[in-house]
């Protein structure tokens, strides 16, 4: 979870799937519906959901 430097009411989520059956499978878990559905989303005023493949692997900075 980061919040936003300019707009500390604007939060971002970064989720990291292994695959489409993967994030599939998380929404339709028993904690995506009571945490996530249920108590977060209603707190939210927008969604972006963007899906991005990875087609290499990128080294944490400063290591």
């Amino acid at each position: 979870m980061f919040r936003s430097e300019g707009s500390p009411e604007r939060y971002v989520s970064i989720e990291k799937y292994v695959d489409p059956a993967a994030f599939a499978a998380h929404r339709a878990a028993d904690h995506f519906r009571e945490i996530g559905a249920a108590r977060l989303m209603p707190l939210t005023t927008a969604r972006d959901v963007r899906m991005y493949d990875q087609p290499f692997e990128i080294p944490p900075a400063g290591r």
